[in-house]
């Protein structure tokens, strides 16, 4: 059973990456995908759109930035020391420049440490004693200039102005007493922010229904690479290529879902046959279409009648209801059929044809009776037979390799004309490449 499950699993797998073989991922693929999903991805963004929505608006708390400007100046040590706090000419303008943009890093650094972050904040406890002065701080300089641009993170807008301004008086103090630079000045001052920097609320939202757009056909478009499912008779053509597509049959839950032990409208799943009751959503005419194309597909076998096996890869997929049907389609126009059932494993056409019997196929090929006692005759008032299936055989294949299968297949072409024989799936047993050895054509 390990081997069986095995070989199944990598049938699946290997058919999977050839049927993405023969799919061309152009543009136009995906663009169809868009076509077909552009409502689920409008209603995926609106989801998700809204969920960042509601986020940011309700869970995530704001905060404010506050920013000022610093400029910072530069004078001689010995012109500090004697108390001066005008610029002085320089003999080198060019090389003040330099030395100057090279301390602003050094500025960069002052202005963050717990130095001058403590001064700071015992400033603004006198005027917030019992708020949280947790905050955070960004220092950029601008264009290589010497200006400094102090922006401070809080959630309260009002300490956010007041930490930024607290910091830039002391960070002033403190270059004028560690570096003598005494003509530094604060060119612009932070003002209290009226709307929150974070959370974004329109960005977010802006931002969650792209992403839920895009994650919506992403979705789709892995599932349209990876899906194995055919959709058209052309798509058909393309993978089964040479070998033709002969019909197409609509599905009918009302017949195809019945299971084991229910009966269809009229006891039985013929839907093949002209009558109003039983010809409907085109499934009759369906079965009909493809009678003509299986009669003219092939020339007529020699030795008398025609052998066709049908099967499917795995079970579910209706190949007893269509093996029935295609019988009855045969007879309706006259031509004598016998239909067996040589899926010895899971039989199911006692429930489609409406029959049932204990006995059947394997009864006759143990020898216990006759072929003549285990079929039943005119179906429906038609030329159609049914050989059912009979008591379960402990190793069915070793039944449908015998010699008594094989006379019996060659006794039966000179008695019908055509045989219809409804194999096991062909995915886990080797049943249906056998019924394939001793039949006419296969279908799937």
């Amino acid at each position: 059973m390990r081997d069986v499950y095995s070989n199944e699993f990598n049938y699946i797998y290997n058919g999977v990456f050839y049927i993405m073989a023969i799919k061309d991922f152009d543009i136009f693929f995906f663009w169809s995908i868009v076509r077909r999903t552009w409502h689920w991805m409008l209603l995926g963004g609106i989801l998700l759109g809204a969920v960042f929505f509601v986020c940011s608006k309700f869970f995530i708390a704001p905060r404010y930035d506050a920013r000022c400007k610093i400029y910072v100046g530069r004078i001689e040590a010995s012109e500090a020391s004697e108390g001066k706090t005008q610029n002085v000419r320089r003999n080198n303008p060019y090389s003040d420049l330099v030395v100057g943009q090279m301390l602003v890093n050094d500025y960069k650094v002052l202005i963050d440490t717990v130095r001058v972050r403590a001064q700071a904040l015992d400033k603004v406890k006198e005027k917030h004693p019992d708020k949280n002065l947790s905050y955070s701080i960004d220092v950029q300089i601008p264009q290589k200039s010497r200006i400094l641009e102090v922006t401070i993170n809080t959630r309260d807008p009002q300490l956010s102005a007041d930490i930024a301004n607290a910091l830039a008086d002391i960070f002033i103090k403190e270059v004028g007493e560690i570096l003598g630079m005494v003509n530094s000045k604060v060119i612009d001052a932070a003002s209290v922010p009226s709307t929150p920097s974070t959370p974004n609320i329109v960005g977010n939202t802006r931002n969650g229904f792209l992403l839920g757009a895009i994650l919506t056909l992403a979705v789709f478009c892995l599932k349209g690479i990876i899906d194995t499912k055919i959709y058209s008779p052309e798509e058909l053509s393309d993978i089964v290529s040479p070998l033709p597509v002969l019909g197409v049959v609509p599905e009918d839950d009302d017949y195809v879902d019945l299971g084991p032990g229910e009966s269809g409208r009229e006891g039985h799943k013929i839907v093949a046959l002209r009558n109003g009751k039983s010809d409907r959503n085109n499934m009759g005419e369906a079965f009909r279409s493809l009678r003509t194309n299986l009669q003219y597909s092939d020339a007529r076998h020699e030795s008398g009648g025609k052998v066709i096996v049908l099967t499917s890869t795995i079970s579910g997929e209706g190949k007893t209801f269509c093996s029935a049907n295609i019988a009855a389609s045969f007879a309706e126009i006259g031509k004598k059929t016998l239909i067996i059932n040589c899926d010895l494993h899971k039989p199911a056409l006692s429930w489609t044809v409406g029959k049932n019997s204990d006995k059947g196929l394997v009864n006759v090929l143990v020898g216990e009776i006759a072929f003549e006692d285990a079929v039943q005759r005119s179906i429906l008032g038609l030329p159609l037979d049914v050989l059912l299936c009979g008591s379960i055989p402990p190793v069915p294949s070793r039944l449908l390799q015998s010699d008594d299968f094989k006379n019996l297949l060659e006794k039966f072409r000179s008695e019908y004309d055509y045989i219809i024989l409804d194999a096991p799936p062909a995915l886990g047993v080797a049943d249906a490449a056998i019924l394939g050895a001793l039949a006419d054509c296969m279908l799937m």
